[in-house]
């Protein structure tokens, strides 16, 4: 007999979008589902709207309390052998749970943590089908336990959980606002081989509503609740996760620097000196003024850009020669036409061989410019050490 999924939708205000959520969570093609709402204290016509479904539809009200009280409540009442989270402005694809479901049988563990793909929704409900698979990460680092939480590949709505998980490590917390998502990821993925679905099986929908555009203590929320897990890691974690402990802070660092976390990016430098005291030394680096611009954006100027990053120096621009690059972003950092970068900028001009370059850059009116050797001999000599982070940066 299949196992019964609940499909737990917390709303709060969702009279826009809510009629939506529940129509693709009752056409599931896999025919073993509940689907519960969970009105968390909502003022506007949600509790109308869901009670029309009728007995189609299991139905809760709630003191308004966080989308973490509506889900445990959803979580305590299910009646299902596994969990799906739909939020009340997303939809679910018909075939969704039948999938995942399929996914499961085929790993041969029935009970293992599984997360997928999705696609993105705009306003009013146009789907860009391009899903959010990084060709940076391997089969492997996506189903690598703690890997996809600490890189913030999870949407809470691509899940499917067996209930066993609440019974091994807890429910939601209910007093975090915005991160409670992260942190129920960390403490069910932890130690656990995982399923990843390729294939989007939802539409996750952006909108000016949401709570990440509302909520004003999101980024801090992500921010501290990034560092908590991070420093909970054991040294064996750290190792079967990222091989190593550069690439570790190399990797974080970057995504956040990605993600505009400054306190987080700092707080990771500081943790990366107390691991190599000998690091101490390149704290004067951090006294650079002015604009730093890497020229030629090739895989010189990619592994810079990363080395720089460690030492806690933010990149503006790059820039290069090749106008078929210019408005490219590249890792996150946009390339610039020569002709625009200010004149008070530090240029590494990171091509092999680059003595002609620099002369031309500083007839053009560039004070300050160095080579890629200069920087790679001079300023970063010690560790990490260039090989290790060429082998698992690059």
């Amino acid at each position: 007999m299949q196992p019964k999924v609940s499909i737990i939708i917390p709303v709060y205000n969702g009279q826009d979008y809510i009629s939506e959520a529940i129509d693709s969570a009752l056409a599931q093609t896999y025919d073993n589902c509940e689907v519960i709402v969970v009105n968390d204290g909502s003022t506007d016509a949600t509790e109308e709207i869901v009670l029309s479904y009728g007995d189609r539809v299991r139905y809760y009200a709630k003191k308004n309390g966080g989308v973490a009280t509506a889900l445990n409540l959803g979580i305590e009442n299910m009646k299902g052998e596994y969990f799906a989270w739909l939020s009340h402005d997303d939809i679910f694809y018909p075939e969704k749970i039948e999938k995942q479901i399929e996914a499961l049988e085929q790993c041969g563990d029935m009970k293992a943590p599984l997360y997928g793909n999705w696609d993105k929704m705009e306003m009013p409900r146009r789907i860009i089908r391009t899903g959010r698979t990084d060709a940076r990460f391997s089969k492997e680092e996506w189903t690598n336990g703690l890997f996809p939480v600490l890189f913030g590949l999870v949407n809470g709505c691509t899940v499917l959980i067996h209930k066993s998980h609440f019974e091994r490590v807890g429910l939601f917390k209910e007093e975090l606002i915005t991160s409670q998502d992260y942190d129920m990821w960390f403490r069910i993925f932890r130690g656990q081989k995982l399923v990843y679905v390729e294939e989007p099986l939802i539409a996750y929908r952006f909108h000016e509503k949401q709570g990440s555009n509302t909520i004003e203590e999101f980024k801090t929320n992500c921010e501290e609740i990034q560092l908590e897990m991070i420093k909970e890691l054991t040294q064996d974690e750290l190792e079967r996760i990222f091989n190593g402990k550069y690439k570790f802070y190399f990797d974080m660092m970057r995504h956040a620097a990605e993600n505009g976390w400054t306190r987080c990016q700092r707080e990771l430098y500081e943790m990366f000196l107390r691991e190599e005291p000998n690091m101490e030394k390149n704290r004067e680096i951090k006294s650079i003024n002015e604009p730093v611009v890497l020229y030629c954006a090739g895989k010189n100027g990619r592994y810079l850009q990363k080395e720089i990053l460690v030492r806690n120096i933010e990149v503006k621009a790059f820039s290069d020669g090749d106008s078929s690059l210019w408005g490219m972003d590249i890792d996150g950092i946009k390339c610039i036409p020569p002709n625009e970068i200010p004149k008070d900028s530090l240029i590494l001009v990171t091509k092999d061989e680059a003595e002609e370059l620099v002369e031309i850059l500083k007839n053009q009116g560039f004070k300050k410019v160095m080579t890629y050797e200069d920087i790679a001999s001079e300023v970063f000599e010690s560790i990490p050490k260039k090989e290790l982070v060429i082998k698992y940066c690059v």
